[in-house]
């Protein structure tokens, strides 16, 4: 009998989390796992990205923008009738995300094994105080699952740091889809680079932590400009426009003249045809417990300019990435690069597989 399988997160499609939650799902469904994802919404395009393998279950068909007498029977007609779907046997439940969202998972009392990853690092991000009374209550959350799983050695050492000990960490790194990436980036690309500029790419929410803003006031002291910036993420123009951060980058790169250097893409769908074209791959966060981009990169062959977030640095050699300690930083490499006094040997980086990854994760689904 297939082992059954429930992985709850609130989005289908946002960034990083996401991207792992499809590498979980497809590849347990292929070895054999029933496999249902629990988001909030459905998402109408769920099938357009996922195999009809994969299930998907949610609490509301769509958002309902009113909130009235009428809004409020209908949430909680929908509250009960998923209040049914705790009721069902899984085998095992997992929490794909650190936080409120993650109390869901607690609710399936007939599971055999609950398991929640964390994908924040607290000393730079703990976001999920908000969602809890004290960091007491929020160690003792954790500690109710039978593991808590870091994606990286610096957030388990940064959680305990944070909250305490909830007793049950373990380090598990996040699978990226080597094969499918390179077989994407095969893909037509409606934008291709200059020839005699060196391309620097970043993709990422346009949010604070990313840093872009920074990033471009950085640029803009830079004497050299035989160079492009794309920037790629924070969905259409339509849902950014009202958004603070987003209009602060675009007023920076306006002010400082760079609309010919720094490109704003938009969200891409597929952006590895975009990130195969780059010389070197830019993170310039706060704040990054792994970076899923930066290890996109890598299995592209594509070099790292990063900041010293330890979570992400902790995957990198030299051979592959130069880590700065401050987003102002970044434009000195930039220019060493520019210049081709930086040079890098991607090929001596051996990427682990979806498949080694994976079959660590197995091991605590198990019971």
């Amino acid at each position: 009998m297939k082992k059954k399988i429930v992985i709850i997160n609130e989005f289908v499609f946002a960034g990083g989390v996401e991207s792992v939650m499809y590498n979980f799902a497809e590849y347990l469904c292929n070895e054999g796992y029933d496999v249902t994802i629990f988001t909030t919404l459905r998402e109408k395009d769920f099938y357009n990205v996922y195999s009809k393998k994969v299930k998907h279950k949610y609490y509301y068909r769509c958002k309902l923008r009113k909130y009235n007498l009428f809004t409020r029977i209908v949430y909680k007609l929908a509250r009960a009738a998923k209040g049914i779907m705790f009721l069902r046997k899984y085998d095992v439940v997992i929490a794909m995300k650190e936080g409120a969202f993650a109390k869901i998972a607690l609710k399936f009392k007939n599971a055999k094994k609950k398991i929640v990853w964390v994908h924040s690092d607290f000393e730079t991000l703990h976001y999920t105080k908000n969602h809890f009374e004290s960091d007491e209550e929020e160690r003792e959350f954790y500690s109710k699952f039978d593991y808590t799983v870091c994606v990286t050695k610096a957030v388990e050492r940064n959680l305990i740091k944070t909250i305490g000990n909830p007793n049950n960490t373990i380090v598990r790194y996040n699978p990226v889809h080597d094969e499918n990436i390179r077989e994407l980036s095969k893909e037509p690309c409606d934008l291709k680079r200059t020839d005699d500029k060196k391309l620097f790419i970043t993709i990422g929410r346009i949010s604070h932590e990313k840093g872009y803003a920074e990033l471009v006031e950085s640029i803009s002291k830079m004497k050299e400009r035989n160079f492009e910036l794309w920037i790629i993420g924070g969905g259409d123009k339509k849902r950014c426009e009202d958004d603070v951060y987003f209009q602060r980058v675009k007023k920076v790169i306006e002010d400082n003249d760079l609309s010919s250097v720094v490109k704003m893409l938009g969200r891409k769908d597929n952006p590895y045809p975009y990130l195969k074209q780059a010389d070197c791959y830019i993170c310039s966060s706060f704040s990054e417990s792994f970076c899923m981009s930066i290890q996109e990169a890598l299995v592209l062959g594509v070099p790292v300019i990063t900041t010293n977030c330890p979570g992400a640095v902790e995957v990198l050699n030299s051979d592959v990435s130069v880590v700065v300690d401050k987003i102002q930083d970044i434009p000195e490499v930039m220019c060493d690069i520019i210049e081709n006094k930086q040079r890098f040997d991607v090929s001596k980086y051996k990427y682990p597989s979806l498949e080694e990854r994976m079959k660590a994760i197995e091991e605590i689904l198990t019971f």
